[in-house]
């Protein structure tokens, strides 16, 4: 990313479904749900929200809706149906991302840097 990049505010919609690949341009998946986090600036009474990590898959699975975070969110079948979606979903910290090509929406990474959810 260049300094002037990294200076844009850019929505969740942009990196929601972008590709993944590895350094070596390996195809890893797709960016299915994010991590967020409070960051520093205020903007009236709300905290700014940075991105924490991303919640990579091999397929286009949709969002997580937070079931990867509880053992005991929701329903349990509905629980075991986005679990198993989601069976080869990777979290990876937003610290592990090389490169951003926002219009090409592919991300480059370190993939020694995926963990298991």
């Amino acid at each position: 990313m260049s300094p002037s990049e990294a200076a844009v505010t850019h929505r969740i919609s942009d990196l929601l479904g972008a590709s993944v690949a590895a350094r070596d341009g390996r195809e890893i998946g797709h960016v299915n749900d994010l991590r967020l986090a409070p960051g520093q600036a205020v903007r009236g009474v709300h905290v700014e929200l940075v991105v924490e990590g991303l919640i990579v898959s091999d397929r286009h699975a949709g969002s997580m809706l937070g079931y990867d975070r509880r053992a005991e969110q929701g329903p349990w079948l509905v629980r075991a149906v986005v679990r198993r979606l989601h069976r080869n979903a990777r979290y990876l910290p937003w610290s592990a991302v090389d490169d951003m090509a926002w219009t090409d929406r592919r991300i480059t990474v370190d993939a020694d840097k995926l963990m298991p959810l």
